[in-house]
């Protein structure tokens, strides 16, 4: 009786999941079409920049699996960037208040995201999780959306580094009197000096490597701009 009493149960959470679910589809598929599409059919400048970066380097490496480039930008941009935004929407409205109920919930919607840059074709039975079920249907077409976003992004002109570094000026102009320098030099400072070792010897690696390289300048800049 235990377990069917649980079975039921669990019915119907997934019925009402499934509801709240319709309720806020539209919001969600805004949302990530937000982030992966192209207003004016034209990419940020600085994901530009550093998609051309890490093509570069696979080209370099003679990688010639593109699902290893796929890779390389999904972990770079949507799962180091992105999710952080999803999952806490604080640090972006510091009046909002996370709680456990609405966590759970941005957990869904964070795994529905991640899931829609994976390139694993998922078999879910009965017993997969719940939070994969509930976008399961949702998944396949936002895959084909996030391909078609990293092929659209790669065939725009290229973004020089000259351009891209005006870019940077520009959008610190805009911004200038938005932040407590002192505090972001101290936050800065405490990362460095904590990872300085690591820091060190990965920049002499990569700056080695790259001084036989015409694009010595960008790959530096592009290296920073990860840091």
């Amino acid at each position: 009786r235990g377990t069917l009493k649980e079975q039921f149960l669990l019915n119907c959470y997934v019925e009402v999941a499934e509801g709240c679910i319709c309720m806020l589809h539209s919001f969600v598929e805004n949302l990530f079409r937000s982030i992966w599409g192209m207003p004016n059919n034209k990419a940020p400048s600085a994901v530009k920049y550093f998609f051309d970066f890490l093509d570069a380097q696979a080209e370099k490496k003679k990688v010639t699996d593109p699902d290893v480039v796929h890779i390389w930008k999904t972990n770079s941009l949507p799962l180091r960037f992105w999710i952080n935004i999803l999952k806490n929407p604080n640090f972006v409205f510091s009046d909002l208040e996370k709680t456990p109920h609405l966590d759970a919930c941005l957990s869904v919607i964070a795994q529905a995201f991640m899931d829609s840059f994976s390139l694993t074709d998922q078999q879910l039975g009965k017993h997969a999780p719940t939070n994969k079920l509930l976008y399961a249907k949702d998944i396949p077409q936002y895959k084909q959306e996030v391909k078609m976003y990293y092929k659209l992004v790669k065939d725009q002109p290229s973004v020089s580094s000259q351009e891209f570094k005006t870019f940077l000026q520009d959008e610190s102009k805009k911004h200038e009197s938005e932040f407590n320098e002192s505090a972001a030099l101290r936050e800065l400072y405490k990362y460095m000096d904590r990872y300085f070792s690591e820091c060190f010897c990965t920049t002499k690696i990569l700056l080695s490597e790259s001084s036989s390289c015409v694009c010595t300048n960008s790959f530096s800049l592009a290296f920073f701009f990860c840091l």
